[in-house]
């Protein structure tokens, strides 16, 4: 237990001291402005893709590198501070993931129904967003007909990744 308080703590101070790592995923009222990736290429002009077949969702996804806050940053030491940001990232994603194994462990070695433990924590996952939508506390997506024919197939493979680790968990893997 003392393990995943650390790993909290951690995952706190990795989000506070990032103040752009923050904004990471919210949407940006600049989506249409050039954008320069993260490794100093030449700038990406959103609107020079096919708008006939490019969501507004995807258009966000292309500027998923910060619009104009990231022609403004310094190429010395941010380059720097992007690895250290990304090596962090995957840290922690690799912590977390050893307590989340040692939490579904624990857990099937008290109830041996996988599938019943993998669909608790899907719905576990619906009642934490659901809230968060109906309360304004977080903007709800707006997908059109062509995104959820994008998104099914992701969301379908990665349930049954989910619900396939869980099993091998169950098995002794």
């Amino acid at each position: 237990m003392a393990a995943m308080k650390k790993i909290a703590v951690l995952a706190f101070v990795a989000t506070v001291a990032s103040p752009v790592s923050a904004f990471a995923f919210s949407p940006r009222a600049n989506v249409g402005k050039s954008v320069k990736s993260f490794n100093a290429a030449p700038s990406v002009n959103v609107n020079q893709f096919d708008t006939a077949k490019t969501s507004h969702s995807t258009s966000l996804a292309l500027s998923s590198a910060g619009g104009a806050a990231a022609e403004a940053e310094d190429s010395g030491s941010s380059a720097l501070a992007e690895t250290l940001k990304t090596g962090s990232y995957f840290a922690l994603w690799y912590l977390f993931n050893i307590g989340y194994n040692i939490y579904n462990k624990q857990a099937l070695n008290a109830l041996d129904y996988p599938w019943t433990i993998a669909t608790i924590q899907m719905a576990t996952g619906i009642l934490y967003f659901v809230p968060l939508w109906l309360l304004g506390l977080r903007k709800a997506p707006k997908l059109s007909g062509d995104d959820l024919k994008t998104l099914l197939p992701i969301a379908l493979c990665h349930t049954g990744v989910h619900v396939g680790a869980v099993i091998a968990l169950g098995a002794g893997a």
